[in-house]
């Protein structure tokens, strides 16, 4: 399914396919040149929706680097891809994966809300084609009601008795693997 609009000169199209066997919606945003031969490309946002369900928590999977020691809030303000996608958990153990094949990330997430974003600060000439952006996936998912440490156990520390749950719930880990394949073979 495709969405054509204009917009200050340039044609934009988005995306949307299923194909067989699939269990997300692909997206992609496509642009086409508009009055001049070259644009620039400063952001994209291949996802950006308001939830009508109630999302009652979040799980953002960000880049860190435990090996030197670091958290994940430490990491966060060295490292240039900060986010790999958003699990949006909703009533009744739903929840919503929404991943874009970029690994430099911008999560935003307030309420309801979530966008996701990317910079990619570079020109495009419309000789090239249409710039393409990176495609999004959106995919629902069963919770499975077990979840993992957010950070991993340093192994010069001493484990406590008792292990944080503040990560990622199996079903997420799950989910992620199993749209991953297909998700690498995306074409529209």
């Amino acid at each position: 399914m495709t969405y054509s609009y204009r917009l200050r000169g340039y044609r934009i199209e988005v995306v949307y396919w299923l194909k067989p066997g699939w269990r997300f919606v692909a997206k992609q945003i496509k642009v086409f040149g508009g009055t001049k031969p070259d644009f620039s490309v400063e952001e994209v946002v291949p996802v950006e929706m308001v939830l009508k369900d109630t999302v009652l928590s979040t799980y953002i999977p960000s880049s860190y680097e435990p090996q030197i020691g670091l958290t994940v809030a430490e990491s966060r303000k060295d490292l240039p891809g900060k986010d790999y996608g958003a699990f949006l958990r909703l009533p009744e153990n739903h929840g919503v994966m929404l991943v874009v094949q970029n690994p430099y990330l911008k999560v935003e997430h307030h309420g309801q809300s979530v966008a996701i974003s990317y910079t990619p600060e570079m020109s495009w000439h419309a000789a090239w084609g249409a710039f393409a952006s990176d495609i999004a996936c959106i995919s629902p998912y069963q919770l499975s009601g077990e979840r993992l440490p957010r950070e991993m156990l340093l192994e010069w520390k001493i484990p406590s008795s008792s292990t944080p749950n503040d990560g990622m719930d199996r079903a997420e880990i799950g989910s992620v693997e199993d749209r991953a394949g297909h998700a690498t073979h995306v074409h529209n």
